[in-house]
């Protein structure tokens, strides 16, 4: 982790030195073959894999702690609309706390995100389950509604 930037990362609670990895090669050689570890920061590493991105979105779990880095996490969120289903689930770890609030960490990353995307917007559902409402998917369009795949989805 890197420190934080300033109240909205929640120093109080998230700490640097917690979660920092020991042996990153090691951890780049768990996966199986038809999966990939991206290591590093967000900041870097999701806009790489959303250039390269081509396939389908189904679910996203953050997990990040930090206001900051949910921010950068999010921008996974503003691809083509094809890149996702018309609502997809995504699981926030650090909303329930009592200190967790709507002016810091993931809450108040989520705000602003529905805040600056008309298209994209993120509803609470049960704990720290979310759904990411793709309205400007190809699904969610009327010609889609005169063929039975928009009634799959």
């Amino acid at each position: 982790m890197s420190p934080p930037v300033d109240y909205r990362d929640h120093p109080e609670y998230y700490f640097t030195r917690d979660l920092a990895p020991e042996n990153p090669e090691a951890m780049r050689a768990a996966p199986p073959s038809n999966r990939e570890l991206i290591i590093g920061p967000v900041e870097e590493t999701v806009p790489e894999f959303m250039r390269t991105f081509s396939g389908t979105l189904a679910f996203v779990s953050v997990g990040v702690d930090y206001y900051s880095s949910t921010k950068a996490v999010l921008r996974l969120f503003i691809g083509q609309p094809s890149c996702y289903r018309p609502t997809m689930p995504a699981f926030f770890d650090d909303v329930l706390h009592d200190g967790h609030n709507g002016w810091a960490g993931e809450r108040l990353a989520i705000s602003e995100f529905n805040a600056s995307n008309s298209m994209r917007k993120i509803a609470p559902r049960i704990d720290q389950m979310f759904c990411l409402h793709v309205l400007d998917n190809p699904a969610r369009s009327p010609e889609a509604n005169k063929t039975s795949i928009a009634r799959r989805m």
